[in-house]
């Protein structure tokens, strides 16, 4: 069984009884003891569980993302690093040179930038957390959506954001999400301002992409903005077949 299947199986029992442990876990899963206990570590980083002796107990205030309880962006910016190096390599790839991209918030979709710098593309993007990022050997051009500024997502959302990303139109847009549910493809959110410019930003672009860990399969949120196949290509860091012993 791979990484995701495994969390999504832990996230399944959690939901239903509460509490797992691990060697319940090793013997369900089939999977190493490093195996269980790396998961469970990357579930309660996601903010979905806490570990106790022993186990994993549901952390029931953050099971669903639910409106103003998605981690701050610099919190998070940590978090899933090497999974996030990886997706973002692959997403910029995907980009051709000299085109035009939106370049959604969050802390994944920064990670494309480095593969960016000579590709000579125009980013337009409604996060500060991007421009704050932006590498100084960046050969191209940057647009920033205005807005009212929000501190904990590091970005600008609002009726005048949503107008000027209305205005443009994008050879790509790369979107992130905070949670996608495996069962129905819904693509989720935790905020309804952040996730009307997502909407906005899709309906005017030629290709969609969809960049997210696949952490985000265990999670669960309370807006869903868009189905998987809405976009043309998703972009995981779990490739079909690998196992992470």
């Amino acid at each position: 069984m791979i990484e995701q299947q495994r969390k999504t199986e832990i996230m399944s029992r959690l939901r239903r009884e509460g509490f797992v442990s691990v060697a319940d876990l090793m013997s369900q899963l089939q999977a190493s003891r490093s195996s269980i206990m790396r998961d469970l570590i990357d579930l309660e980083k996601s903010g979905l569980l806490e570990r106790t002796r022993g186990g994993a107990a549901l952390k029931s205030s953050a099971a669903v993302l639910t409106f103003g309880t998605e981690l701050p962006t610099q919190e998070k910016k940590d978090i899933h690093a090497k999974q996030k190096q990886r997706i973002g390599a692959i997403a910029a790839g995907k980009i051709r040179p000299h085109s035009t991209i939106y370049l959604d918030s969050g802390t994944t979709t920064a990670y494309l930038l480095p593969h960016l710098s000579d590709k000579r593309v125009t980013i337009i993007t409604p996060s500060m957390y991007i421009l704050r990022h932006l590498p100084v050997e960046f050969n191209g051009n940057i647009y920033i959506l205005g807005g009212a500024y929000n501190r904990k997502y590091d970005m600008n959302f609002g009726s005048v954001t949503n107008r000027e990303a209305g205005e443009y139109r994008y050879d790509a847009a790369v979107i992130s999400a905070s949670a996608i549910q495996r069962e129905t493809e819904e693509v989720m959110g935790a905020d309804p301002d952040v996730t009307a410019i997502k909407q906005i930003a899709m309906a005017r672009a030629g290709k969609k992409l969809l960049v997210a860990d696949s952490s985000k399969y265990s999670a669960n949120a309370v807006i869903t903005f868009a189905q998987l196949s809405d976009f043309d290509e998703i972009i995981t860091d779990q490739i079909e077949g690998e196992e992470n012993e």
